[in-house]
């Protein structure tokens, strides 16, 4: 129970490091672009636009826009300053994609649907990719196999976009049975917005889960597979069990090590969206409002949604190492 406790501390602390690290980063590579962010902010709100005759009142603010995001003063400071304000989720404002609105309050409503969407399809993915890749393990060689396989790795390599796209042609344009996009949710009542809901969030579900389940599958295929030739799953066959209790008993506990990196890993990919996939669907998520961002250049809000993404991927990697260690005693630090 020590040992587990000092690697959780371990982890953490690398955890912490490695954020501050990423913030680190961004500042800097923020800072080192050309032109003054002050000019640059000034003139995304429009004030930039200013006759020479306002030259004064145009030093004003540029001056005022140095003091109130702290650029007037010391390297040290500034950057002290932004990891403070990451921190304590002081984000600043957007200046293009919702000129004057807090980032803070921009990402939210995106976030929630992104974790809806994704959070949902990577249950979804993580459940088939199981069965799949676990019946075709113990099927290895049939027929049955090589289709899965076959069906896995080309649904794998179809890319997001043309599945999606290809998806909107049939079901919301031919076939008018879908909407072309948007994350619904309006209605008279709450079970008529949950529905709406439901019904705006099939196809962008359907595309993710098509083209990211395999992953799962492939993964859960492999693993099975060397379990399978283990000693003990050898000695479990000689002694006479039946194969449901081998699967059960002893082959997937073992088999399901590998899959809890697949898994932190796309939980981590959740609080990156699925930026293609919700562009296609123009569904509201944090994809989009990246797409968005980096389309209108509102850094603020872009170096914010990189750092939230970024920090996102190192917290599910850590948590990944974390149960890992727990559920697998061979594995120290």
């Amino acid at each position: 129970m020590k040992g587990m406790l000092r690697y959780i501390i371990i982890k953490v602390t690398y955890t912490l490091i490695t954020i501050i690290l990423i913030v680190a980063f961004t500042f800097f590579l923020f800072y080192i672009m050309p032109g003054d962010p002050s000019t640059i902010l000034l003139g995304k709100t429009g004030f930039g636009r200013l006759t020479p005759g306002h030259g004064s009142e145009a030093t004003s603010l540029v001056q005022f826009i140095r003091e109130f995001y702290g650029l007037d003063r010391p390297l040290y400071e500034q950057f002290l300053l932004h990891l403070w304000h990451f921190f304590t989720g002081n984000w600043g404002t957007s200046i293009t994609v919702h000129p004057g609105a807090s980032v803070s309050d921009i990402i939210l409503y995106p976030l929630l649907n992104t974790i809806f969407l994704c959070g949902i399809a990577t249950l979804i993915c993580a459940y088939i990719g199981i069965k799949i890749g676990s019946f075709s393990a113990w099927n290895r060689g049939k027929l049955s196999d090589v289709a899965l396989t076959g069906i896995s790795l080309t649904l794998y390599s179809v890319p997001s976009f043309w599945l999606g796209i290809l998806l909107l042609l049939l079901f919301a344009v031919w076939i008018p049975i879908f909407p072309l996009g948007h994350a619904g949710g309006e209605g008279p009542n709450l079970l008529m917005a949950i529905m709406d809901k439901i019904h705006h969030l099939i196809l962008p579900l359907v595309t993710y889960v098509l083209t990211d389940f395999a992953a799962f599958s492939l993964t859960m295929k492999s693993s099975l597979t060397d379990v399978l030739t283990e000693d003990y799953i050898v000695t479990a066959k000689a002694k006479g069990l039946n194969q449901p209790k081998i699967h059960k008993k002893h082959a997937m506990p073992n088999a399901m090590l590998p899959m809890i990196t697949v898994i932190a890993y796309q939980l981590g990919y959740v609080l990156m969206g699925a930026i293609v996939i919700e562009t296609v669907f123009s569904y509201p998520g944090i994809g989009l409002l990246t797409y968005d961002a980096l389309i209108k250049r509102d850094y603020p809000l872009l170096m914010t949604l990189f750092l939230i993404i970024s920090t996102g991927m190192v917290i599910a990697n850590a948590i990944a190492d974390i149960l890992y260690r727990y559920f697998d005693p061979r594995v120290k630090v």
